[in-house]
């Protein structure tokens, strides 16, 4: 622990904090068509807003106080770097517990956090803290339920909640904020405004576009590579649960499940004045997490704000972390879920998939073709499953087991750009000719490439990851790979059963993953260095690409040949095998261990 006093720097001067009395309805309208931010304080009906310029206020006659913050002592509070010291030391006492780095922040401190759980888990949670650096408590109190859950985790319910379940724990997604003790990024950027899902520029301080910040840029990533049922965002200012959506008052077509959920979770909170409310009923925001983490992936995400003091003694934090422990640990066990992998008919591999259940909005799998999506009870479900290429499939899901869902091929085929390997905004030519092309992920926005003297060119920056090509109505899986900026490119040999990486430095969690058509294969670590890592050759190890993930970044490469001295190993190792893609599309991709073999 280390002893600071301190309040919000440069950015709380900046922005003046005024109290606002919204009892008035015509008052409230006005106040939500300014350019002002609410930062989650309230106390009856008067509401804390940062704002810009208080002459708006003066010129529209709207009464206000102006607040001067209090001195907040972190006396007892971890830094940035404590956190994740903390957390090492979990992972390091646990035999069930990783820790991991899913990103970088903009001041370049690692976004460390702990996978506990079983290896190959049936449905995961995540859990996020501080994404407002003013809000340390958020970020203490998942840090104390991975040490909880680590701590326990021989007691039974904690054995059987950990048995197929993973819990992911990132106790401080800003954690530049969380040094300087401010609502903000070191960009002055709101992080919980600059997420894609109705992500607007009238919002305070969203960021000059939606993911424009490393440090939700690594929870896009997080989200993409791995599938999770439900998740919590801790905040403080406040003491409530609140429910998608928060850019609309529109409810949700999963609105009975989430408002069953919260209710079950206030039941079992023993906080005082805790109280229950769909997001935007309490205020409206765009761009925020929890509607992103719903609108594009289908998770059941919620905002849980969990002391109406900002930073409240650090005495009191086992406190708080009490009222809310059984709470969160009943929200993780919920035991109606139903899990399974979508998978293609021909081959059996796992494809990244859409399930959307009657009555609930499209929950999508992770790349690997795995889903689990939480619902109401254990009864049998109706769902329509899609994928890019494949005929919608009807089917009925029971919760009570691990569901294989099949899906027969419409329009697949093997064509591969040239180059398939791409910084942001990827400029390709194609072997067909061609009258329309569209790149396309799931969990994104398709987009369309316009052709330019015989070469397809995409103007806007892409998210790094595979994407699919949709060529004239036919499908084109993981087509090509837009590679992060600031990753080099790994150097890589292909050996008698490894591929040997090096120009490379491995963070906590770094994984690889290999990319063939539809097929996706995660690739086991044999071995790993500070420099260097080495890892299991898949089955046709000259085809594909491969992809290298570290901390939320992505870079894909194709290793040099295999350096083999017969020539009857080299003809049994290039032997074809049968799985369904054509071309190479090798991905080192990062964050799950299982291996997924191709079938002829």
């Amino acid at each position: 622990m280390i002893f600071l006093l301190c309040f919000t720097l440069f950015v709380m001067a900046s922005y003046p904090t005024v109290w606002i009395d919204l009892s008035d309805p015509s008052v409230a309208q006005q106040v939500n068509q300014l350019n002002v931010g609410f930062i989650e304080q309230q106390v009856g009906t008067k509401y804390a807003f940062h704002v810009k310029d208080l002459k708006e206020l003066d010129q529209l006659g709207i009464p206000y106080e102006i607040h001067s913050p209090s001195r907040s002592s972190t006396e007892g509070y971890y830094s940035p770097q404590e956190v994740l010291e903390q957390l090492k030391i979990i992972a390091q006492d646990s035999s069930i517990a990783e820790y991991v780095v899913v990103g970088r922040s903009l001041q370049g401190r690692d976004i460390g956090g702990i996978r506990i759980g079983a290896s190959v888990p049936n449905a995961q949670f995540r859990i996020l803290g501080t994404h407002h650096g003013d809000e340390l408590p958020s970020g203490e109190l998942a840090l104390h339920l991975a040490q909880y859950l680590s701590e326990h985790a021989d007691e039974e319910n904690i054995q059987n909640l950990l048995a197929d379940r993973a819990i992911w724990i990132i106790p401080q997604v800003n954690p530049d904020g969380a040094a300087m003790v401010s609502r903000y990024n070191a960009n002055l950027v709101d992080l919980n405004r600059n997420y894609n899902y109705q992500w607007s520029a009238s919002a305070f301080r969203p960021g000059e576009h939606s993911f424009s910040e490393p440090e939700t840029q690594a929870i896009r990533t997080l989200n993409h590579l791995e599938n999770f049922a439900g998740g919590l965002s801790i905040h403080t200012g406040a003491t409530n649960l609140g429910w998608v959506w928060n850019f609309t008052t529109s409810p949700s077509p999963d609105d009975d499940l989430v408002t069953h959920l919260s209710n079950e979770y206030m039941e079992s909170c023993n906080q005082d004045s805790f109280w229950i409310t769909n997001g935007a009923e309490w205020y409206i925001t765009n761009g925020d997490t929890t509607d992103w983490s719903y609108g594009n992936f289908g998770v059941l995400d919620f905002t849980l704000e969990v002391s109406a003091e900002k930073i409240p003694p650090a005495d009191r934090l086992p406190h708080i972390f009490e009222a809310h422990r059984q709470a969160i640990l009943n929200f993780i066990s919920w035991p109606f879920i139903t899990t399974g992998q979508v998978v293609d008919g021909t081959t059996g591999t796992g494809i990244a998939a859409t399930i959307t259940i009657a009555q609930g909005w499209p929950h999508t799998s992770n790349q690997s073709g795995d889903f689990a999506r939480m619902v109401d009870d254990s009864n049998l479900v109706n769902a329509i499953v899609t994928a890019p290429g494949y005929l919608p499939t009807e089917v009925t899901l029971d919760p009570t087991q691990r569901n294989i869902i099949e899906l027969s091929r419409e329009s697949i085929s093997g064509i591969r750009p040239d180059p398939q390997l791409h910084f942001e905004a990827p400029l390709f030519s194609l072997p067909v000719e061609a009258q329309n092309v569209q790149l396309y992920r799931l969990g994104e926005e398709s987009v369309t490439a316009t052709n330019v003297s015989g070469q397809w060119r995409v103007d806007s920056p892409l998210p790094s990851g595979p994407w699919g090509l949709l060529i004239d109505g036919i499908h084109s899986p993981n087509a090509l790979f837009i590679q992060s900026p600031h990753l080099p490119s790994p150097v890589s040999t292909i050996h008698e059963d490894a591929v040997h990486i090096t120009n490379i430095e491995p963070a906590p969690g770094a994984k690889v993953r290999h990319f063939s058509g539809a097929t996706i294969t995660d690739l086991n670590i044999l071995e790993v260095s500070s420099t260097a890592m080495i890892v299991e050759a898949p089955l046709e190890p000259t085809e594909g690409v491969y992809v290298f993930i570290n901390r939320g970044e992505q870079s894909a490469f194709y290793p040099d040949r295999p350096h083999l001295s017969h020539e009857q190993d080299i003809q049994e190792l290039y032997k074809p095998q049968g799985c369904a893609a054509a071309s190479p599309l090798l991905l080192l991709l990062a964050l799950s261990f299982r291996r997924e073999r191709c079938a002829g």
